[in-house]
Protein backbone atom coordinates (compact mmCIF):
# COMPACT_ATOMS: atom_id res chain seq x y z
CA UNK A 1 0.00 0.00 0.00
CA UNK A 2 1.32 3.24 -1.20
CA UNK A 3 1.15 6.89 1.08
CA UNK A 4 -1.33 9.58 -0.18
CA UNK A 5 0.33 13.59 -0.48
CA UNK A 6 -1.35 16.46 -0.78
CA UNK A 7 0.02 18.55 -3.80
CA UNK A 8 -0.22 22.39 -3.21
CA UNK A 9 -1.26 24.10 -6.86
CA UNK A 10 -1.76 27.65 -6.89
CA UNK A 11 -4.61 29.32 -8.72
CA UNK A 12 -2.47 30.76 -11.28
CA UNK A 13 -1.10 27.09 -12.18
CA UNK A 14 -4.59 25.48 -11.96
CA UNK A 15 -5.36 25.60 -15.85
CA UNK A 16 -2.15 23.52 -16.49
CA UNK A 17 -2.22 21.05 -13.72
CA UNK A 18 -5.94 20.63 -14.91
CA UNK A 19 -4.61 19.65 -18.43
CA UNK A 20 -1.64 17.82 -17.05
CA UNK A 21 -4.18 15.56 -15.09
CA UNK A 22 -6.76 15.26 -18.25
CA UNK A 23 -3.52 13.98 -20.53
CA UNK A 24 -1.83 11.79 -17.86
CA UNK A 25 -5.26 9.98 -17.28
CA UNK A 26 -5.44 9.77 -21.20
CA UNK A 27 -1.94 8.23 -21.44
CA UNK A 28 -1.78 6.03 -18.31
CA UNK A 29 -5.53 5.61 -17.13
CA UNK A 30 -6.70 6.38 -13.64
CA UNK A 31 -3.38 6.25 -11.88
CA UNK A 32 -1.53 8.21 -14.61
CA UNK A 33 -1.29 11.19 -12.31
CA UNK A 34 0.73 9.53 -10.13
CA UNK A 35 2.79 7.64 -12.37
CA UNK A 36 4.00 10.29 -14.01
CA UNK A 37 4.84 12.69 -11.12
CA UNK A 38 6.86 9.83 -9.35
CA UNK A 39 8.85 9.47 -13.12
CA UNK A 40 9.72 13.00 -12.95
CA UNK A 41 10.47 12.66 -9.38
CA UNK A 42 12.75 9.28 -9.41
CA UNK A 43 14.85 11.06 -12.50
CA UNK A 44 15.42 13.80 -10.32
CA UNK A 45 16.53 11.96 -7.67
CA UNK A 46 18.58 9.76 -10.11
CA UNK A 47 20.35 12.98 -11.02
CA UNK A 48 20.38 15.34 -7.98
CA UNK A 49 20.58 12.48 -5.42
CA UNK A 50 24.44 12.37 -4.93
CA UNK A 51 24.33 16.36 -4.13
CA UNK A 52 26.21 18.75 -6.16
CA UNK A 53 28.71 16.91 -8.95
CA UNK A 54 31.67 19.82 -7.93
CA UNK A 55 35.16 18.57 -7.69
CA UNK A 56 35.63 17.09 -3.68
CA UNK A 57 39.29 18.19 -2.30
CA UNK A 58 39.62 14.49 -2.07
CA UNK A 59 40.09 14.36 -5.91
CA UNK A 60 42.82 16.55 -6.01
CA UNK A 61 44.96 14.41 -3.04
CA UNK A 62 43.59 10.68 -4.00
CA UNK A 63 45.01 12.33 -8.44
CA UNK A 64 47.98 14.57 -8.30
CA UNK A 65 46.73 14.89 -12.20
CA UNK A 66 43.41 15.83 -11.83
CA UNK A 67 42.95 19.86 -13.00
CA UNK A 68 39.19 20.73 -11.87
CA UNK A 69 39.70 23.60 -14.99
CA UNK A 70 41.54 23.18 -18.34
CA UNK A 71 44.91 24.03 -18.52
CA UNK A 72 46.46 25.32 -21.60
CA UNK A 73 48.84 22.09 -21.27
CA UNK A 74 45.96 19.63 -21.13
CA UNK A 75 43.22 18.46 -22.70
CA UNK A 76 39.87 19.90 -22.17
CA UNK A 77 37.03 19.45 -20.05
CA UNK A 78 34.40 16.95 -21.62
CA UNK A 79 37.50 15.83 -23.82
CA UNK A 80 36.37 12.14 -23.15
CA UNK A 81 33.02 12.46 -23.98
CA UNK A 82 34.16 14.45 -28.08
CA UNK A 83 36.15 11.52 -28.59
CA UNK A 84 33.51 9.25 -30.20
CA UNK A 85 32.14 12.21 -32.64
CA UNK A 86 33.45 12.26 -35.84
CA UNK A 87 35.39 14.90 -37.57
CA UNK A 88 32.42 16.16 -39.45
CA UNK A 89 30.27 16.13 -36.36
CA UNK A 90 32.85 17.84 -34.56
CA UNK A 91 33.52 20.61 -36.96
CA UNK A 92 29.99 20.89 -36.95
CA UNK A 93 29.48 22.08 -33.21
CA UNK A 94 32.48 23.91 -33.46
CA UNK A 95 30.61 25.93 -36.02
CA UNK A 96 27.35 26.11 -34.15
CA UNK A 97 29.61 27.18 -31.26
CA UNK A 98 31.03 29.96 -33.06
CA UNK A 99 27.97 30.94 -34.38
CA UNK A 100 26.24 31.35 -30.96
CA UNK A 101 29.41 32.91 -29.55
CA UNK A 102 29.04 35.32 -32.35
CA UNK A 103 25.78 36.43 -31.78
CA UNK A 104 26.16 36.72 -27.86
CA UNK A 105 29.31 38.99 -28.47
CA UNK A 106 27.31 41.10 -30.66
CA UNK A 107 24.00 41.24 -28.51
CA UNK A 108 26.58 42.51 -25.34
CA UNK A 109 27.88 45.22 -27.75
CA UNK A 110 24.51 46.52 -28.42
CA UNK A 111 23.28 46.22 -25.24
CA UNK A 112 26.51 48.59 -24.34
CA UNK A 113 25.73 50.64 -27.13
CA UNK A 114 22.16 51.11 -25.76
CA UNK A 115 23.27 51.63 -22.12
CA UNK A 116 26.23 54.36 -23.04
CA UNK A 117 23.32 56.03 -25.26
CA UNK A 118 21.05 56.03 -22.56
CA UNK A 119 23.49 57.95 -20.75
CA UNK A 120 24.00 60.54 -22.98
CA UNK A 121 27.75 59.26 -23.26
CA UNK A 122 29.22 59.53 -26.80
CA UNK A 123 30.53 55.81 -28.35
CA UNK A 124 33.91 56.02 -29.55
CA UNK A 125 34.95 55.37 -33.35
Amino acid sequence: MGAVTTLYVPNSKEEVWKAFVELAKREKGDRGVSEMLLAVVEEYVKAHGEGNPSFSLDKFREDPQFAAYPTPWGRPLGYKELEPFSWKEEDEMIKRLEGSLSTLRLDRQKKRDQDIKAKGLRLKS
